[in-house]
């Protein structure tokens, strides 16, 4: 089943967009797989710049196992076969209005840079935004169980050694 849903949409696009729910309290982030200096990888990375949310990209020469993943994802396969694709993760239990409305306006802002579309790239104004690129995921685990207070808000700067949430 997985090779005739390839075959029927892969190989029939010319770019791919993965689009996944992350748990909140959480970023939405574009994940790219490949590397600047690649022209599939590139192209992805104008459409993750597009899109308009926090970048995650692999400094050179590290791969997708070192930000805690594995290969073999839909925008791997796509760029295997020379089409620019890039992860969306966007924060959701449910169909919530401010992660629908981001990745609404990242996949118009997308067809916008394309060309599929007409019109100027929105910049994306319902979620907390990282600028620069990132290049590891570090997602935080809890040691225990209980209830989890929140200290600090999604996108909030803080320094080494600051308390984040409380278990109690």
């Amino acid at each position: 089943m997985a090779q005739v849903l390839f075959a029927e949409t892969v190989l029939r696009a010319d770019y791919v967009v993965d689009i996944h729910c992350n748990t909140p309290p959480s970023l939405c982030w574009v994940t790219l797989h490949t590397h600047d200096g690649d022209p599939v990888g590139d192209k992805a990375a104008g459409m993750a710049e597009a899109f308009g949310i926090t970048i995650i990209q692999p400094g050179p020469g590290a791969t997708w196992g070192q930000l805690g993943g594995a290969r073999g994802m839909l925008c791997d396969m796509a760029a295997e076969q020379g089409k620019p694709g890039l992860i969306v993760e966007l924060q959701a239990w449910t169909l919530e209005e401010p992660p629908v409305r981001t990745g609404v306006r990242g996949i118009l802002n997308v067809m916008k840079h394309l060309g599929m579309i007409e019109g100027a790239i929105e910049p994306q104004t319902d979620v907390p935004i990282i600028f620069e690129r990132l290049a590891k995921i570090r997602p935080l685990r809890a040691t225990r169980g209980g209830f989890v207070h929140h200290l600090r808000k999604v996108g909030d700067r803080v320094a080494l050694g600051d308390p984040l949430a409380a278990i109690l």
